[in-house]
């Protein structure tokens, strides 16, 4: 079903509600329907306007509406119990309520073999954990807790330390910004030429931070992989947010060391626990007591398995076909 809003006072947006009606829930409905209508403003000229004035939580770090410039990921979105909104110009399309597993999805993994998706997916989730935690858990090691390293190990980050002038907290701030940097500036750059700009620009400036003694090797090889990790990331805007859950993570590891990283391994998950998408949990799926909705999380299932809706939506209609 199609629902037509038209919102600002001077630019008269056009926008489309898009939703199944015997599939969605009727308060997530209620709840988007009686937004758009209060809203009061005077232009909307994108989809990230607009979704900032639909949310509650203004300043969260994980998007709680997702975007997407693909028709086939909105249907199938639509078909689970989403609604998508359309702004008129737009290139993309918004999609809510999300969770933290919708937020790992691509419109690819329903095209292709689900050994392959599911694999995919899983390498996300291991990315979110690894951009978010590594730098942290890394400088916790080196500078409170070495006796729970391996002694060659040890040895070799001890080496490599000798005459740095900067702390390990200061070393890897430092290169956390510069892989931004290239990451920001091959994204400004055309395509072709950004991609190899930023990979260059990273071999030739890193291999330099090692030989002028500004950085260890270990240290440099943390960071890439970090920043490689974030790459795996569907949603540009929570792979740009995250660096901020790094920094946070990180300042409490290197003062409290293991201890440190693990309150702010806390405080990430109770924040995650208090975030709200129009009323579904971010972390539903994971939360869920069915272990079924936590293997789904990870893996996607053949079609032909899919007998149920996610439960996390509580929609009207919660059985697919063949049931």
């Amino acid at each position: 079903m199609v629902e037509d809003y038209t919102i600002g006072k001077r630019t008269n947006t056009r926008i489309s509600l898009l939703y199944i009606k015997d599939i969605i829930n009727g308060e997530i409905l209620r709840d988007i329907q009686g937004r758009l209508t209060a809203l009061d403003i005077d232009i909307l000229t994108s989809t990230s306007m607009l979704m900032e004035h639909i949310l509650d939580n203004k300043f969260t770090l994980i998007p709680l509406i997702d975007y997407t410039g693909r028709a086939d990921f909105v249907a199938e979105a639509v078909n689970q119990g989403r609604f998508a909104i359309i702004v008129d110009g737009a290139p993309t399309a918004l999609i809510a309520p999300v969770n933290l597993s919708f937020l790992f999805k691509t419109p690819e993994d329903v095209n292709t073999s689900f050994y392959y998706a599911s694999m995919e997916r899983t390498l996300r989730i291991l990315g979110l954990f690894t951009t978010t935690f590594l730098p942290g858990f890394y400088t916790a090691l080196i500078t409170h807790n070495v006796g729970q390293l391996p002694l060659p190990l040890i040895a070799t980050i001890t080496v490599s330390r000798l005459g740095l002038p900067f702390s390990p907290l200061i070393e890897v701030l430092l290169m956390l910004v510069m892989f931004e940097l290239f990451k920001e500036g091959g994204a400004r750059l055309p395509k072709g030429i950004g991609q190899t700009v930023a990979v260059l620009g990273g071999l030739i400036i890193g291999d330099a931070a090692i030989r002028g003694g500004i950085t260890a090797p270990t240290m440099l090889v943390v960071v890439g992989v970090t920043a490689i990790s974030s790459f795996t990331l569907v949603n540009q805007s929570l792979s740009g947010n995250i660096f901020l859950l790094r920094v946070f993570v990180l300042l409490f590891s290197y003062f409290m060391g293991i201890y440190g990283f693990f309150i702010s391994l806390m405080f990430v998950f109770l924040y995650l626990t208090r975030l709200r998408s129009f009323g579904v949990p971010l972390l539903a799926d994971i939360s869920s007591p069915k272990g079924k909705d936590i293997l789904y999380t990870f893996f996607r299932i053949p079609f032909s398995f899919m007998k149920k809706r996610n439960a996390a939506l509580h929609n009207k209609d919660g059985t697919r076909s063949g049931e």
